[in-house]
């Protein structure tokens, strides 16, 4: 993004009186350093001073925001991980190890974290102001904890669902306590996933050198990644059934009655209970009623779930990049959340912004929206473009892949403003040998310029009362076998969006990192980029079925993970994390020879070879049958 900082192009508000900012300097840490600029412009309503400043730290060149009252700094992402302590140089006989250690990521995290302490010197306030969920949580408290030593009551926490000048400065204004349950769930799964993840990792590692000294690489397994890689493995697998019974006995079919009334050029099928014989009939209408009635159109805004299931034409990683684009830009909300809630205020501004562009009709009003009702997921909103987002699309700032998912979310809030389908309907009563039949004859919508949803007109002549139609009354009947196909192939390659969905429904991963895994897969080389398993792949979830590290247990974490409230709930659950550890690392090291061995198409034992050191591309050798089988 271009860089205003220097010019005050913020947007004109009515501001608080700031009485607590008086004498005061405060430090601000961002997740990225997009998110730091676009908070620093809008601070700059409060500092005109702020500018963009850039620090040598360690041969690390660190771009940071200051003024006379703020400095924004970027952290970049996690800066401080957890790791099992001498991970790296363990032995087999070492694992698992599951004392965890926090330590600094890499030289540049290192560089960071020395110019975020020296800057916290020099301020009376700290505030985190990373994203609005578990990972952001736990990035803040980590610099927090760990480098500036801090409790969680020694700093403050600004929380925001759009990157916009109102929406940063109303954050900053409130800030507050640290939210303590999204806090232990992140550092909860942060845990998990290192101390399960490179345990396991470790010791099948160590297990294949021993078998293939040769082969340098890590062969990565991870708690949540297994179970999707089992699962890829299991649908793709060729197998092909034929069915021996493929013929049905012959049997006669009776469909129930149905009846037309025709009258004119027109006829209308009844659905209704029909208590007569097959045959034609003379009826008289005995009665004719108009009815009003509306359709709810209106639809919540989307949450993470639904623009992952219903965003066409593009795959999850893809979305989510973009939805991150359109959020680091302040073009729509954050888009990692569960919630389909969003406040009056945000609501109406950004609908007051569409009605300036579209030609809605004076039926659509905030007040239609369901997102209004109910309360937030975690404190946070739906998906939707910004007023500052609405713009920018309208003025064909966005590029092509921004452009195609801002409208889908543009889509979704029309629909969230619209009225009711109101719809006038005529039904007209037949008597029939005595019986009377009432069926719709007519239907007319009355607010044809507010439909968002499709709706059949039938604008047919209704007749008067006293007028005779004609009745027909058929039933369906016919013998019938019915052949099936004797072959039966269950081999299906999925998408990733079938990825995402899978783990939707058995509630793997989370709403922020569910797009990710098939990539992990992919860059592993256990997927090929049509999302078939590589040879390795396949022997990776084959051990990955052998030690147990299933979908059940790994659904089972993510529950236990969501229960967390507290920081003293952390022992108890990394305790647990222990126990697994143990389980699947000795299972691991148990693990007959002859279970991780590559074998060639014809079961022979092969060599492996690896061209190009680590990372490097892996060859199997058959010296029986004399081929060489690339395992990715």
């Amino acid at each position: 993004m271009r860089n205003n900082l220097g010019k005050n192009n913020c947007t004109s508000l009515t501001l608080p009186s700031f009485s607590t900012m008086s004498g005061r300097r405060f430090l601000l840490i961002s997740e990225k350093e997009e998110a730091g600029r676009m908070i620093a412009e809008a601070l700059k309503e409060l500092d005109l001073e702020i500018s963009e400043t850039v620090a040598e730290v360690n041969s690390s060149r660190i771009t940071y925001f200051e003024g006379s009252r703020f400095v924004v700094v970027p952290a970049k992402g996690h800066l401080i991980e957890p790791r099992p302590k001498g991970i790296r140089t363990a032995k087999l006989n070492q694992l698992p190890i599951t004392d965890i250690v926090w330590v600094e990521r890499d030289k540049e995290a290192k560089a960071r974290l020395k110019l975020i302490k020296e800057l916290a010197s020099d301020v009376d306030e700290i505030i985190v102001a990373t994203d609005w969920d578990r990972e952001g949580e736990a990035i803040g408290y980590n610099i927090c904890r760990h480098k500036l030593k801090l409790s969680i009551a020694d700093y403050r926490r600004m929380y925001f669902s759009a990157l916009t000048p109102r929406y940063v400065i109303e954050a900053f204004e409130r800030r507050g306590a640290v939210d303590e349950s999204l806090l232990v769930q992140g550092l909860a799964r942060a845990i998990a996933d290192a101390e399960i993840g490179l345990n396991i990792t470790k010791a099948l590692t160590l297990r294949l050198k021993e078998l293939y000294p040769e082969v340098k690489q890590a062969f990565s397994l991870g708690r949540v990644q297994s179970p999707v890689l089992t699962y890829i493995n299991e649908r793709s697998r060729g197998e092909i059934e034929v069915d021996e019974s493929y013929v049905t006995d012959a049997s006669e079919y009776s469909g129930s009655p149905q009846l037309f009334v025709m009258y004119g050029n027109t006829s209308m099928r009844y659905f209704g209970d029909i208590d007569l014989p097959a045959g034609v009939y003379e009826g008289t209408v005995v009665d004719v009623a108009t009815e009003e009635r509306s359709i709810e159109q209106a639809v919540p805004l989307p949450n993470t779930n639904d623009v992952m299931s219903e965003l066409e034409g593009l795959s999850p990683d893809e979305v989510m990049r973009t939805l991150e684009q359109l959020y680091l830009k302040g073009w729509a909300t954050y888009p990692r959340t569960e919630s389909k809630w969003a406040p009056r205020e945000m609501l109406l501004e950004v609908f007051e912004e569409l009605r300036s562009h579209l030609p809605l009709s004076y039926e659509f009003s905030v007040d239609n929206s369901p997102s209004l009702k109910g309360a937030p997921v975690k404190g946070k909103t739906a998906i939707f473009l910004t007023a500052e987002g609405i713009r920018a699309y309208f003025r064909g700032e966005m590029s092509r892949i921004e452009e195609y998912v801002a409208s889908y979310l543009l889509e979704k809030m029309i629909e969230t403003f619209a009225p009711p389908l109101r719809l006038r309907e005529t039904y007209i009563t037949v008597r029939i040998a005595d019986k009377d039949i009432r069926l719709l004859w007519r239907k007319e919508v009355l607010n044809p310029e507010s439909a968002v949803r499709s709706e059949s007109e039938y604008l047919n002549e209704v007749p008067s009362v006293g007028d005779v139609v004609r009745v027909i009354v058929a039933r369906e009947q016919y013998v019938s076998r019915y052949v099936f196909s004797r072959i039966t192939r269950r081999a299906r390659v999925l998408s990733d969006r079938d990825v995402v969905e899978w783990m939707m429904r058995v509630n793997l991963g989370t709403e922020a990192t569910r797009h990710e895994y098939v990539p992990k897969l992919k860059e592993r080389h256990y997927l090929t980029q049509s999302n078939v398993p590589t040879l390795l792949g396949v022997k990776v979830a084959q051990v990955i079925e052998k030690i147990g590290i299933t979908t059940e247990l790994t659904a089972e974490m993510e529950r236990k993970i969501n229960e967390l409230e507290r920081l003293d709930d952390l022992p108890k659950f990394k305790t647990w994390v222990d126990e697994l550890t143990r389980e699947f690392v000795e299972k691991l090291k148990e693990l007959p020879d002859e279970e991780l061995k590559f074998r060639c198409g014809r079961g022979h034992e092969v060599e492996l070879v690896q061209y190009g050191g680590k990372g490097g591309i892996i060859v199997a050798y058959c010296p029986i049958c004399n081929k060489k089988i690339p395992l990715f």
